[in-house]
């Protein structure tokens, strides 16, 4: 047990709620709701180190700009974080260690992972333990890394954290309550990116229906007032929606689309087998979560298609 304390070094990251981002409210309700909150898209790869490098378990420090707050644990994947916009995710975490001084100031050296450097979120590398530990550990919390615990193993069975891009709700989610700075649940997106996103959806369903054509059938669409889905195969009533990505957002946007035209459309065609189109298979608990709503996948493979519904699309 000596020989494995000795050899053991912790993943610790820091987390910087800055005074740019966040009202001071918002950062007093995340410290209240033990949770960290980073946008997805932050630069240096931040906001993809958030979601998929940092694991279950990993320690972190807390700070508003240069002002240290807490040490702790993280508990949760990835996840959504809706009230401050489409794209900011959370984590949630426990507290190790209370900082001694909240309102004391780091003024040392900088470094990438140090809190008067304007990076977000940045993992201390294991050869700069000793660094942090002697310029933060020690006179921010008065402890040293002999005294950070051991890591603790996942009690349950989820699969290991992966790089999905969906932000996977996990059993850590829990009631809390709400910020006090409400804001409007938007994202937004310019003109090209929009465009660029439904060219990608028209060259999938293109190269879905020509698949579909060399099997010598057809995918036409259909149109009820404004409305117009993506894809319609009348006989064995096949109702398709494509989205350019596999993230959440997109996702839930097709489910929705998929049920108002299956609900539009059921007095001519009755009950529609309905399914999303995708560029990649998303993550199993996002196919479970559809499984529920009766609404399955199709995605590329090489020069074919694949779905999960025994072979219904293709």
């Amino acid at each position: 047990m000596k020989k494995e304390r000795q050899s053991y070094k912790p993943r610790i990251w820091k987390i910087s709620h800055g005074r740019k981002s966040f009202f001071k409210s918002e950062r007093e309700d995340y410290k209240r709701d033990r949770v960290v909150v980073v946008h997805s898209e932050t630069g240096k790869d931040q906001g993809k180190n958030f979601m998929s490098k940092m694991r279950h378990g990993d320690f972190f420090y807390l700070c508003h700009a240069s002002q240290v707050q807490l040490f702790g644990r993280i508990k949760s994947d990835a996840a959504p974080f809706r009230s401050k916009g489409a794209a900011w995710l959370q984590r949630s975490y426990e507290v190790i260690w209370p900082c001694k001084n909240s309102d004391a100031k780091y003024d040392g050296r900088m470094k990438w992972w140090t809190p008067n450097c304007r990076t977000t979120c940045i993992l201390v590398p294991q050869g700069e333990l000793p660094q942090f530990e002697t310029v933060l550990l020690k006179p921010f919390f008065r402890k040293t890394l002999d005294q950070v615990p051991a890591r603790k193993r996942r009690s349950d069975n989820r699969p290991p954290d992966t790089d999905d891009g969906l932000g996977r709700i996990t059993p850590d989610t829990r009631i809390a309550r709400p910020t006090r700075n409400y804001q409007l649940d938007f994202e937004i997106h310019t003109r090209e990116k929009v465009t660029e996103g439904k060219r990608t959806e028209a060259r999938l369903v293109s190269r879905y229906r020509s698949w579909l054509a060399r099997q010598g059938r057809k995918l036409p669409t259909f149109k009820c007032d404004k409305l117009q889905c993506d894809g319609f195969e009348e006989g064995p009533r096949n109702l398709i929606e494509a989205k350019s990505t596999s993230k959440r957002e997109h996702i839930r946007m097709a489910v929705g689309q998929l049920l108002d035209y299956a609900y539009q459309a059921r007095k001519k065609f009755g009950r529609l087998n309905k399914a999303i189109l995708v560029r990649k298979k998303p993550h199993e608990d996002v196919e479970e979560w559809l499984r529920d709503l009766e609404i399955s996948l199709i995605w590329p493979d090489k020069e074919a298609f694949r779905d999960n519904a025994k072979g219904r699309f293709i």
